[in-house]
């Protein structure tokens, strides 16, 4: 009787020991290794819980490019410009709350799912472009951001509410970079 209680014991463990590890190796499946923040599979699921109504309003669609990201790797190196991207997911990860999600997206391109309306989203876009701004955020090197703002409302896609962003991101661009656009 012991010994199946011992058995019994081990198994469990053996699940248990298991299955923390299937989550760690899922957790990793969905981090962008060098930022440490989610990567595009991470993003691609967050659209899916929209389109599927797992992820409802208020939410707001922070998309965030580093201007002129690649005359920084070109005049500086790609380990500068590593760095730079570094430094972005740390602003990012200052400035969202617990149940708000960065994600690089792409390169230089970031973005958050950001709970709450439009209001908050500008506030908090505003205050990662600031400290994006300021110039010891990386020495030696002047990094800016500009961000694109899309609000999530009844009828719309993950795709509709990207493609809002992607699109309020270049008017941001070509209003002269380093600016928000909502």
């Amino acid at each position: 009787m012991r010994l199946q209680r011992l058995a019994m014991l081990r198994q469990a463990h053996q699940r248990e020991e298991t299955e923390a590890a299937r989550a760690r190796a899922e957790r990793e499946v969905l981090r962008d290794p060098l930022t440490g923040l989610g990567n595009r599979r991470r993003f691609d699921r967050l659209l899916r819980r929209i389109d599927t109504g797992r992820i409802g309003e208020p939410l707001v669609l922070l998309l965030i490019d580093v201007d002129h990201f690649k005359a920084i790797n070109d005049a500086c190196s790609h380990s500068v410009g590593d760095r730079a991207l570094i430094e972005v997911a740390r602003v990012l990860r200052a400035h969202c709350r617990a149940q708000d999600v960065p994600v690089r997206y792409a390169g230089d391109e970031f973005t958050v799912f950001l709970r709450g309306d439009l209001t908050v989203g500008r506030e908090v876009a505003e205050r990662i472009r600031t400290a994006v701004a300021r110039d010891d955020i990386l020495p030696g090197v002047r990094l800016t951001v500009s961000v694109g703002l899309s609000e999530l409302t009844g009828g719309m896609t993950g795709e509709d509410l990207f493609r809002r962003a992607d699109d309020r991101l270049y008017a941001a661009k070509h209003s002269g970079r380093n600016t928000i656009a909502s």
